[in-house]
This record gives C-alpha cells, structure tokens and sequence, in this order.
C-alpha cells in the first residue's frame, strides 16, 4: 500500500528523528511553525490531505474509495509535493513559484544524524551503512541489482569503498562535513524517491 502523506511525513520525522517544538513548552511554534507552515502547507496540503479538512464528511477518498485505494495518494497532483520531500528536509528551505526560499523550521543534519543514530553498526562502512539504511527504510529486503544502484550508482558513485572511509575518517578528525554531506544526501534522495519508500 502507499503511504498517506501524513503518514509518509511522520515516518520520516520519526525515524530520522527531526526535533519538534515540544507541545505543552511552545505550541505556538509547534503549531504555526512546524505543523501548519512546515508540514500542513509543504506536504500535506498540496499531497491531496488538508490535514482535519477532507473534502467531505466520509473522510480522505483514498482510504474508502474503490478500486484505487491507496493508489489515490500518488497521481500526477500530488506527485510533487512527495518528490520535494526530501529536498525541503534536507535543505531546510520552501519555495513557491519565484519567491525567494523560506524557512520551514525542520531540517534533517544527515551527517549528525549518521553520525549519533544507532541505526549504523559502522559509518565508516559504506557497504553496512547502505544496507542498514535500506532494512529499516524499506518495507522488503531490495535485491542484489537494486541494493548495487543504491550502492554503487547513488552512493558510492563508482568511486573505491576506501574513499568513503577516509572521507568519513577525515570529517570525524577535522569536523569538515563537506564531502560525506554529498554523499549521504545524494543516498538519502535517492532512497526517498525510490517506489520502495513510498510503501508500506
């Protein structure tokens, strides 16, 4: 099944555990800030699910309509806004049309993540790395061809596994997340786009 856009949002705070306002310390924040401004305009909104505003009183089609289902929540409206998710997440940023990029208070730090989650056995690993990343994302295990993209294509860009090693090393030396940014936010794109991510 594909995921609700509420439910692809959430996941993906949760697991990539993306601080939010506490509720009862700043709701305004929370509400204004992080829920309607980030994820009720940026995502749901324009996902075909106004969050507590379906289009009628027997909820969001996708949930009850017939053949469709779930399939309702990915067509050509509401493809954007779920392929954008990953930008704006990592970027920390929204646009509309011309208008100069806004805040929209959450970002993924993907180095930090990496580096403090206990997902990863061993970052410096790349093989470990892509392989725990892609269990715990996908709701099956990929296949040899399908991990060797995300591997290989995506991460790694045919590039030695040493070299992401010593880049891993270096950053964890100098503090210089530059060159394992790309790398991981190439990884993390890629895998957010992927059919696989958007299904449960």
């Amino acid at each position: 099944m594909i995921k609700s856009p509420l439910e692809l949002a959430l996941q993906t705070l949760s697991f990539f555990e993306i601080p939010l306002a506490h509720p009862t310390g700043n709701p305004r924040q929370l509400y204004f800030n992080e829920m309607a401004a980030g994820i009720g305009d940026w995502m749901l909104q324009d996902s075909g699910f106004p969050l507590f505003n379906p289009a009628d009183v027997a909820g969001y089609p996708a949930f009850y309509q017939e053949p469709g289902f779930s399939r309702l929540w990915f067509g050509s409206n509401t493809i954007v806004p779920r392929y954008k998710f990953p930008a704006k997440l990592l970027s920390g940023k929204i646009s509309y049309g011309t208008n100069p990029a806004g805040s929209i208070y959450l970002r993924l730090d993907i180095v930090s993540w990496v580096k403090n989650t206990s997902v990863f056995s061993d970052p410096s690993d790349p093989h470990a790395l892509v392989r725990e990343l892609l269990r715990y994302l996908f709701p099956e295990p990929v296949g040899p061809d399908r991990f060797n993209y995300f591997y290989q294509d995506v991460f790694l860009n045919h590039l030695p596994p040493s070299d992401w090693t010593y880049e891993w090393e270096r950053y964890l030396v100098s503090g210089d997340d530059t060159e394992v940014n790309i790398q991981l936010e190439r990884l993390i794109t890629a895998v957010m786009y992927a059919p696989e991510f958007q299904t449960y």
